[in-house]
């Protein structure tokens, strides 16, 4: 999941009026934890951005490599 109730926001179902309204007094009422959410939020977006996917790919093809390297030595 990206997002992690109480960890990088506040999960409600979409219809629930009430349970938007508390999470937005939540994050009005506690400035300290809306800077946590907001941190670790930015840490779960970076996990998900273009620089991550790009990462993994370039492991992939390494391990690929690897791999086909280490069958034609044998």
């Amino acid at each position: 999941n990206i997002v992690t109730d109480g960890v990088n926001g506040y999960l409600f179902e979409p219809t629930d009026d009430q349970g938007s309204i508390v999470a937005t007094q939540r994050l009005l009422e506690k400035p300290e934890e809306r800077d946590s959410l907001r941190q670790n939020a930015r840490i779960e977006a970076e996990r998900w951005g273009w620089s991550a996917a790009t990462r993994q790919l370039q492991n992939y093809y390494r391990a690929v490599v690897a791999s086909q390297s280490m069958s034609a030595a044998a």
